[in-house]
């Protein structure tokens, strides 16, 4: 099976889009699945297209981690009733580079922050 990856192209967009968006995403938080290797490489794609872009990033693996069941690339959110303006940059930038990906609520204490780019099993 083959992993899941950023084209060249879609790292270019992306890093041209985010670097607009920086001042409105502050900490782009980017998770994986702790025991999914391809959805780690997957991640790491875009915490560099993000770093690249001037933004601050990191690829956080939390504890308890990510539960196996979370399939494909979420937008991960506290209040889903009141989307952060983070989470809609994030899901322009996504629609703009072909990436499929759904807006869903994180568990409380998931990661201490309003909004996260997780990357799902494949």
């Amino acid at each position: 099976m083959k992993g899941r990856r950023l084209s060249f192209d879609q790292s270019a967009k992306l890093i041209a889009m985010a670097s607009e968006a920086c001042h409105v995403l502050s900490m782009v938080n980017v998770t994986a699945a702790n025991s999914n290797q391809e959805a780690q490489m997957y991640a790491t794609d875009f915490v560099k297209a993000f770093k690249a872009a001037g933004c601050t990033t990191d690829l956080l693996l939390p504890i308890p981690g990510l539960r196996p069941d979370v399939i494909g690339v979420h937008i991960g959110v506290t209040d889903i009733t009141n989307v952060p303006p983070a989470a809609i940059e994030l899901s322009k930038m996504l629609s703009v580079i072909g990436i499929k990906f759904m807006i869903s609520p994180m568990e409380p204490g998931f990661i201490h922050s309003p909004v996260a780019l997780v990357i799902g099993a494949k």
